[in-house]
């Protein structure tokens, strides 16, 4: 995601240790961006009828 691949754990913790506005909004972002992919991913085992696999994992 745009977070991860822009800003350091580091930055990010510093970002929330100061109070930034910042911080909440790009782990807004990050959280969007796991939502996303795991809803992409839970649709293609619906799809592929692999589900049941996949909720196990």
């Amino acid at each position: 995601c745009y977070t991860c691949r822009s800003f350091s754990r580091a930055y990010l913790r510093h970002l929330f240790k100061a109070g930034e506005l910042l911080a909440s909004r790009l782990a807004t972002i990050h959280n969007v961006h796991f939502l996303l992919e795991l809803m992409r991913n839970v649709r293609e085992a619906i799809a592929d009828g692999t589900f049941q696999t996949f909720s196990e994992e």
